[in-house]
């Protein structure tokens, strides 16, 4: 799809990246372990566009998401289409 993309161990691992580097976007997983997604989303979605993705269809799980900055909420597995029209 012609994407730079920049993976990460954890959502500590990239908090502290952003800190440092310029990231357009962001496609993190809420079921993280440790910091999890939602708390990513929380600290960066008001500067960094944030897709979250989850295994689950759950709405009250997207609309935490979305309250804590999330421009989109998708499931796994994840819609090709529906992933680049998120990115755009």
């Amino acid at each position: 799809m012609g994407l730079r993309v920049v993976t990460f161990q954890s959502g500590g691992d990239f908090l502290r990246a952003a800190e440092q580097t310029s990231f357009d976007c962001m496609l993190v997983d809420l079921g993280l372990p440790g910091v999890t997604g939602l708390d990513v989303i929380r600290e960066v979605g008001a500067r960094l566009p944030c897709i979250a993705i989850s295994g689950r269809l759950d709405d009250d799980i997207d609309g935490a998401a979305r309250r804590a900055g999330a421009c989109a909420y998708l499931t796994k597995p994840i819609d090709a289409s529906a992933f680049m029209a998120s990115v755009q």
